[in-house]
């Protein structure tokens, strides 16, 4: 078992975690899995999408996708033990009954990718394209029809960088935004959007207007 507390900008307790780990480290190449990539912005990259979002004048929203790493599936099927305190034995043989792992669970090795994998299907399923030097940087350009003149169709554009299971985008429009986080809740749950004061651990000033 794995306990961390998430803090907000003022550095306060707002939640606690517990989260259920596999031992990822017993896991065998080739055996237990088959090697898989997974992509995770650097920090120049997700300072070049603020200050793009900053250049263009849009604010930034953020949300968090809860339980993001037990989406996905995994390649096998792979067999733990319980944790310490909740060992169960078969009342017959004695021996210890082990749990069977069907979905994504985290300190598997393959779980960043399990998880890049599914968001960036969904995703991709929805519109966005992922850039070619920046696979966790997403943009999607919708055009909108105009009734009658054709001359007045407009595009509409959602960017949207991930970092595991945080969300960081933002739109031409509120209306291009509020389609996005419908869409990505409907999939994956709330994902509790807000206009944040701190990101990745740093805090994130926004004035009027970006």
């Amino acid at each position: 078992m794995n306990f961390t507390l998430k803090h907000n900008a003022e550095n306060e307790i707002i939640k606690g975690k517990a989260r259920l780990c596999f031992g990822g480290h017993l896991m065998k190449e080739g055996i237990d899995y088959d090697p898989e990539e997974s992509f995770c912005p650097g920090w120049s990259s997700i300072r070049l999408f603020l200050a793009t979002a900053a250049a263009e004048g849009k604010r930034i929203r953020t949300g968090d996708i809860s339980g993001a790493y037990l989406q996905g599936r995994m390649q096998k099927t792979l067999y733990m033990h319980s944790p310490h305190d909740q060992k169960e034995y078969d009342p017959e043989t004695g021996e210890e009954i082990l749990w069977a792992v069907h979905g994504n669970l985290y300190g598997t090795k393959l779980a960043a990718a399990v998880w890049y994998q599914d968001l960036t299907t969904y995703l991709e399923s929805i519109g966005f394209s992922h850039n070619k030097r920046e696979p966790c940087i997403f943009t999607r350009r919708k055009l909108r029809i105009a009734r009658g003149d054709k001359s007045s169709n407009t595009y509409s554009e959602v960017k949207l960088c991930v970092y595991v299971d945080d969300l960081a985008y933002y739109g031409s429009d509120e209306h291009a935004v509020g389609e996005f986080e419908r869409e990505i809740q409907t999939k994956y749950g709330d994902i509790s959007p807000s206009d944040p004061k701190l990101y990745l651990g740093a805090n994130l000033i926004q004035g009027e207007g970006y």
